[in-house]
């Protein structure tokens, strides 16, 4: 485990790990209690998004019949990023991680059994399931700043990059289960089904996180200087090229890809013609391309991490390019799994990266910072949507692909540190 650290003088002298690290075998990590417990904690989580993802959004596009109510909905969930990133990772410092998730593990799950109980009476209306969406966001904003921390603190620096790997995997697999899951429980229940599974789901995670033996201490100092913990990760930030060039292309890849899949269930209605467990099956094929990348990442870590990172961006981009303009529910099955292969590379590397790259008493902030970009990209669903309502599902897709083609090269062009070998 890292030792606690001091408060950062002005120059930043301590040094931040190498890309390469040790091999470290997946099963020894899992039969530690602590890691195990927050891995499965994650894993109930990520589930819960991908089930209310695909759920939503057929419920709120049959209700509304309009693309752009979808987005809006999808983007509440990601406001949180945006406007609590940088706080939470600067807070988050000088508060015990089991704290903060149990305290947001109980509150999503008397959220969610309260929405389902909405459907079940006919009393839900889009606003109440866009206020869920903003507060499960708001947690999720907690994954980097907080259980991502704690992983790599609970197993140490030497074996934290395989730690954050597998934690990849699990978030992964879940893209897999959830569709699949939230389509049957839509089919079979309705919305209210979804919901009740949430809750039972986020309720397991506050059951295992209140059973974690690790405690983590203050990492800077007791007493909380907000303001200046704040401008000091941005500091430090500005002096680290390598996390400068990170963070802009998850802003990139959160702006010009990741948007796409809540247009899935658009195209599967207008175009594949589909019903909801088909659109969940599409959904899925990604999350399996994305679960067998980041099992093969966390079992062979890569030795040039920052480059598998940046062209696994550039192919997911080139992939979902090619879903744009399927025809069939085969072909939309093949490209969705590329797309998911290629995206395990920028996800699965993407954490252990920003630890990596990082001093000790910096990673809650720069995981923060992280967390912000994931949310700044996440206007991306705005545009989506806009330009799914004028021109339709399809065509958005393909022309947000084509802008993110554009930012990638000058990204390349302007950022060498992702072009040097680490």
């Amino acid at each position: 485990r890292d030792p606690p650290s001091p408060r950062i003088p002005n120059l930043f002298p301590a040094k931040p790990l190498p890309m390469s690290r040790p091999f470290a075998n997946p099963v020894a990590l899992l039969r530690e209690h602590d890691y195990r417990s927050l891995w499965f904690a994650g894993g109930c989580f990520w589930t819960v998004r991908w089930i209310e993802v695909l759920a939503v959004s057929v419920f709120v596009f049959e209700f509304t019949g309009s693309a752009t109510a979808v987005a809006l909905v999808m983007f509440a969930r990601t406001l949180p990023m945006i406007l609590f990133g940088a706080v939470i990772g600067a807070l988050a410092q000088h508060f015990q991680g089991r704290t903060l998730m149990l305290f947001g593990l109980v509150v999503l799950s008397l959220m969610s059994a309260g929405l389902s109980a909405l459907v079940a009476f006919g009393a839900i209306e889009v606003w109440h399931i866009a206020l869920g969406a903003f507060l499960n966001g708001t947690y999720g904003t907690m994954e980097f700043s907080v259980r991502r921390i704690m992983l790599g603190e609970i197993v140490g620096a030497e074996r934290a990059g395989s730690a954050l790997a597998l934690d990849s995997v699990t978030m992964n697999g879940t893209r897999i289960l959830g569709p699949v899951v939230g389509g049957l429980l839509y089919e079979l229940i309705g919305l209210e089904g979804a919901y009740a599974a949430s809750a039972l789901l986020h309720g397991t995670a506050v059951l295992l996180v209140a059973g974690l033996r690790y405690r983590q201490s203050a990492r800077i100092a007791p007493k909380i200087l907000f303001t200046a913990d704040l401008f000091e990760g941005f500091r430090y930030a500005g002096t680290n090229k390598l996390l400068i060039g990170m963070f802009i292309v998850t802003v990139a890849m959160n702006f010009f890809s990741f948007p796409f899949v809540s247009m899935v269930p658009v195209i599967g209605k207008e175009v594949l013609l589909l019903s909801a467990l088909p659109i969940g099956l599409l959904i899925t094929s990604n999350g399996l391309g994305s679960l067998v990348g980041a099992v093969f990442i966390s079992l062979y870590q890569p030795r040039d991490r920052v480059r598998v990172f940046f062209l696994g961006s550039v192919l997911n981009l080139v992939a979902i390019f090619a879903f744009s303009f399927s025809q069939s529910f085969e072909v939309a099955m093949v490209t969705l799994l590329i797309a998911g292969l290629c995206n395990a590379c920028f996800s699965a590397n993407q954490s252990a990266i920003v630890f990596l790259a990082t001093i000790p008493a910096m990673r809650s902030r720069m995981m923060g910072a992280l967390t912000m970009c994931i949310g700044m990209g996440h206007f991306g669903l705005l545009h989506i949507g806009f330009m799914a309502s004028i021109y339709g599902g399809a065509t958005a897709v393909a022309v947000m692909t084509i802008e993110g083609f554009l930012v990638m090269g000058a990204i390349y062009l302007f950022c060498p540190a992702l072009r040097k070998e680490q």
